[in-house]
């Protein structure tokens, strides 16, 4: 989690949109690497 405000709108947006955990952990993992 290097990125703090991108990261955080993702999860946001994708809480927003009803992600839940399976979408914020891809778009964390996408991000970690």
């Amino acid at each position: 989690m290097r990125s703090g405000p991108p990261v955080v709108t993702m999860v946001e947006l994708a809480r927003r949109t009803g992600l839940h955990e399976p979408g914020i952990r891809r778009a964390l993992a996408r991000h970690d690497e």
